[in-house]
């Protein structure tokens, strides 16, 4: 049995979005790639734009890209916003039987049975109790033996967890906006050369 009190922090619930749904990734690709059609729209858009149409057109792209990156900011700023006791100190006592928490607003007792999945991010355990649904234990409320305890208690009662690649995912969104820069920049290049 262990037992741990913590609390959420934005930083916390940004990552619980992030690992919870891959789309996050995938969408910050398409937002680029947006803000790139915006970049290629004012390079090669010709003369000076006399209509409200004419010159707001070239811009969607980039209002668009900027939306989509940053829809996992404002998804958990929403959902602090709805959910404004996800924040609230928890107590939490992990047992052979399951997860039990005691907040200011809420206790809950479940059972090991009722969890169909867990993933493990850099700084989360997240357990999930359906698709969309799941309890989310900082890493840093735990000591390293507790870690440890916790991922094989997890890997016994829920089954085989998934591990997320940050350190992979890091370098590809650089690698990635390495590569929209210097399309920015060629493209630039080209239009000033005309």
């Amino acid at each position: 049995m262990m037992q741990v009190t913590y609390r959420l922090t934005d930083n916390d619930l940004l990552e619980w979005m992030r690992t919870a749904n891959p789309s996050y990734p995938r969408l910050k690709i398409v937002g680029g790639l947006w803000l790139l059609a915006c970049v290629g729209n004012s390079a090669f858009g010709g003369d000076h734009r006399t209509r409200v149409v004419e010159w707001i057109w070239p811009l969607l792209p980039g209002v668009i890209g900027i939306l989509l990156l940053f829809l996992d900011r404002w998804s958990a700023y929403l959902f602090r916003k709805k959910h404004p006791e996800c924040l609230d100190e928890i107590q939490m006592t992990i047992t052979a039987n399951g997860l039990e928490s005691l907040s200011v607003h809420s206790q809950s007792r479940t059972s090991w049975a009722d969890y169909i999945r867990w993933m493990e991010s850099r700084n989360l355990f997240l357990i999930f109790q359906s698709e969309i649904a799941a309890v989310a234990l900082p890493k840093r409320a735990f000591d390293l033996t507790q870690i440890a305890s916790l991922r094989s208690l997890l890997q016994d009662k829920v089954g085989q967890g998934k591990t997320q690649g940050t350190k992979n995912s890091l370098i590809k969104i650089v690698v990635f906006w390495a590569l929209i820069l210097l399309a920015g920049v060629l493209l630039w290049m080209v239009k000033k050369g005309h």
